[in-house]
This record gives C-alpha cells, structure tokens and sequence, in this order.
C-alpha cells in the first residue's frame, strides 16, 4: 500500500480578532479599537480583520521582552526576581 501524503497545511500568519484577543488577554472588541487606531499589525479582507500573528508576536517580544519567555503550555514562565526588571511607574 502506497502512504498517502497529509494535506497540505499552511502555516496560519494570520488570526482572527477573537484569536488575536486570546493572546494579549483582551476582548474582541479591544482588539477592534487597536486595530482602528493602527495599533496592531493588520490585514483588511473584504470586511474581515486579520492580525499578523508573527508581527504581533514581535511587538509583544519588543514591548515586553520579560512576557516573551513561556514554558512549555505557553503559559509565562516565572522569572527569578534577581532577574527581573524594574518597570519605572509613571
């Protein structure tokens, strides 16, 4: 018997809002009002909003280099305090 190939599955660059919102914590509708204001990486098809997931995960990274470390579930991993940084309050 011949293996049949899986079928082709493409590697998701872009989430829908709802997903979008899932990863920063927010709501949908947060994510809505980001996205009017240019805040996050998007891509308008026909009346659909899509984020960059690769460029929003970029600007987490860069905007919080501390929540860019995750153990393995996806969960922030702890950071000793000898290693944390202090965020100035303003």
């Amino acid at each position: 018997m011949a293996q049949e190939k899986p079928p082709f599955q493409p590697e998701r660059r872009l989430i829908s809002a709802k997903e979008a919102a899932l990863v920063l914590g927010v709501s949908p509708l947060s994510v809505y009002r980001l996205c009017s204001k240019a805040a996050l990486p998007t891509v308008r098809i026909g009346g659909m909003v899509k984020i960059d997931l690769p460029k929003l995960q970029a600007m987490i990274d860069k905007k919080s280099p501390r929540l860019a470390r995750v153990d393995r579930s996806g969960h922030p991993a702890y950071i000793p305090k000898s290693e944390r940084e202090e965020t100035p309050i303003r």
